[in-house]
This record gives structure tokens, C-alpha cells and sequence, in this order.
């Protein structure tokens, strides 16, 4: 019999472990994508006239807002994750306590993360296992309706490479469309 307050403290930490380092990364790649997007948006300004000038302004803004809007709605999710801690507890507590298979995917999801600590890859195997980990625990919890946090941080966690790869395809798409705005703008 494993102890049930003492497996949720550690599967919370082990979310909010991820989620941290989650947001930090999110930070980041919205800084990165910032600056891609606003510079190519600027560009485009730039080399277009006319009708065209005026697509740009709406279509490249509503882009430059989806390309930097995506990281940040991932990191205001994985933020909001780490302030109901306590509560994600209970919620966990309330799951294991309830389901058998609940039990099993949390004693997986606790035991599977690799150790943070040493080469680079290990905080990278952290987020892919941790991912695949919290959508099984997510599938299990949106099927429990007393539960009051942590579908909502299971979303979050899960969404969270979703989000990224957006921000990331995004940042592909200003720049190709830069290089072709610098051509213009050129000649």
C-alpha cells in the first residue's frame, strides 16, 4: 500500500517541476519569437505601398499576435499551475484515493522522470517524458468531476509543446517572409 499524501506531494512536485522549467522556456522562445516577428512585421511595412501595405497591417498583426500570444498563453497556463500547488495536492490525493488506474499512472508518472541533474539531456528527457506522462494523467482526470484543479493543470501541461511548436512554426513563417520583404524593400 503506498502512502497517498505522500505520492500526491511528490507527483505535484514533479508537475510544477516541469512547469517551472516549462515557463522558463516559453519565456524565452517569446522573447526569440518577439523579436522575429515584430521585426519582419516592421519590414513589411516598410517594402509594401497601397492595398497591399493595409493587408499587411492586419494580416501581419493578427499572425504577430498568435506567433507571440502562443508562448505566453503557455506560460501564463504553467504559471497559474504553480500557484494552486496546494490545491493541485488535494486534487491528486482525491484522484489516487478514488481510481486504482489513477494510482498507477501517478506511481508511473513520479517514478518515470528521469534526473534533472547532469548532462542537458536529462532536462530535455524531463519534458518529453513528462509531457507524454501528464496527458495520460490528464485523460484520466477530465473524467472525474470532483475534481477542481487539476484538469485545468494537466491542460496546461500538455498544451504546452502544442503552444510552442505553433510560436516556433510561426517564427519560420515571419522569417521567410522577411527575406522576401528585405528583397522587395531592396529593389
Amino acid at each position: 500500500m503506498t502512502d497517498v499524501n505522500a505520492l500526491a506531494r511528490r507527483a505535484v512536485d514533479v508537475a510544477l517541476t516541469f512547469a517551472r522549467r516549462a515557463g522558463r522556456l516559453a519565456v524565452g522562445t517569446a522573447m526569440f519569437v518577439s523579436v522575429v516577428a515584430l521585426s519582419t512585421y516592421l519590414v513589411g511595412l516598410a517594402a509594401l505601398s497601397g492595398s497591399a501595405r493595409s493587408a499587411w497591417v492586419l494580416i501581419g498583426g493578427a499572425l504577430v499576435i498568435v506567433a507571440i500570444g502562443a508562448p505566453l498563453l503557455a506560460w501564463w497556463r504553467l504559471l497559474r499551475v504553480r500557484r494552486h500547488a496546494n490545491d493541485l495536492v488535494d486534487d491528486v490525493r482525491r484522484l489516487i484515493a478514488g481510481n486504482p488506474e489513477a494510482e498507477r499512472v501517478v506511481i508511473d508518472t513520479v517514478e518515470a522522470q528521469p534526473s534533472p541533474a547532469g548532462s542537458p539531456s536529462g532536462r530535455q528527457d524531463l519534458m518529453v517524458v513528462g509531457t507524454q506522462q501528464f496527458y495520460r494523467l490528464r485523460t484520466i482526470s477530465v473524467g472525474t468531476s470532483n475534481l477542481r484543479q487539476l484538469p485545468a493543470a494537466m491542460y496546461a501541461l500538455t498544451s504546452f509543446p502544442v503552444l510552442l511548436a505553433i510560436a516556433l512554426m510561426m517564427t519560420l513563417v515571419f522569417a521567410a517572409l522577411g527575406f522576401v520583404f528585405l528583397l522587395i524593400w531592396l529593389f
